[in-house]
């Protein structure tokens, strides 16, 4: 099983300077493998052929799942630490220590 998969998106970009016959748009993914960032620069049939590949071959496909989106954790965590902050001082404060 493949943990924590990161689901990409798609980007439209413009095909510069692009020979007659050339499609005025690619299809941005920006991937992560062994060797760092990549750029994918692929046309809408090299997408549809991915497409129909992977819809013709799940059984190729591992079990994975999605990362999760924890940004409510940072709140909380803010909180939390203010809270015990709070309470240790006023702990500390009524102790005469300082």
């Amino acid at each position: 099983m493949i943990k924590n998969v990161k689901p990409g998106k798609i980007y439209k970009v413009a095909n510069k300077n692009k020979y007659k016959s050339a499609n005025a748009f690619y299809n941005l993914l920006v991937v992560e493998n062994e060797d760092g960032i990549t750029e994918l620069l692929l046309s809408d049939s090299d997408l549809k052929r991915g497409y129909k590949r992977a819809e013709s071959n799940q059984e190729d496909i591992p079990a994975y799942t999605l990362l999760t989106d924890n940004n409510w954790m940072l709140p909380f965590g803010g909180f939390f630490v203010g809270v015990v902050s709070l309470f240790l001082g006023y702990m500390l404060g009524s102790m005469n220590l300082f």
